[in-house]
């Protein structure tokens, strides 16, 4: 599914002049969304409709704060107020989002706030990647993987 704001035209009048870094966003690897003050999706792209498990228009339909493990939505939140309070321009956590099918999904998440959309890319822009699934945080997964290959 195409990287297109709600009120955009479709897909197929994209002129690559214009919007230089939609195919930027449309295929990259990284899960990439643009989300409002509310937590409403606005804009994502399949590589973040296929981490989460869910179809565009489902992810629509949801908040970030629904699908967010109970226990890291706090931590989100006050840095998301930080940033809204301009103390920061931009935040990095490790954070857990259930999948659709209910199995937790541990991801590096980097926000800023663009104009007033939060940005997000997991690693707003909401950008979203994953290491692996599991019951250790991506910090520690890494380090038993760097253990495990001395």
């Amino acid at each position: 599914m195409p990287v297109v704001p709600r009120n955009e035209e479709s897909h197929s009048s994209y002129d690559p002049r214009l919007h230089p870094f939609r195919d930027v966003v449309e295929y990259s690897a990284i899960g990439i969304a643009t989300v409002g003050l509310d937590g409403s999706w606005i804009t994502l792209n399949k590589a973040l409709c296929d981490l989460l498990g869910y179809t565009h228009k489902e992810l629509r339909g949801r908040t970030f704060q629904e699908i967010t493990h109970p226990e890291d939505l706090n931590a989100d939140l006050e840095k998301v107020g930080q940033m809204l309070a301009g103390k920061s321009t931009h935040y990095h956590m490790e954070k857990r989002y259930f999948h659709k099918d209910g199995r937790v999904i541990w991801v590096i998440l980097s926000v800023s706030l663009v104009g007033m959309q939060i940005k997000n890319l997991i690693f707003s822009s909401r950008r979203f990647r994953t290491l692996h699934t599991g019951n250790l945080s991506p910090t520690n997964w890494l380090r038993a993987l760097t253990s495990s290959e001395h």
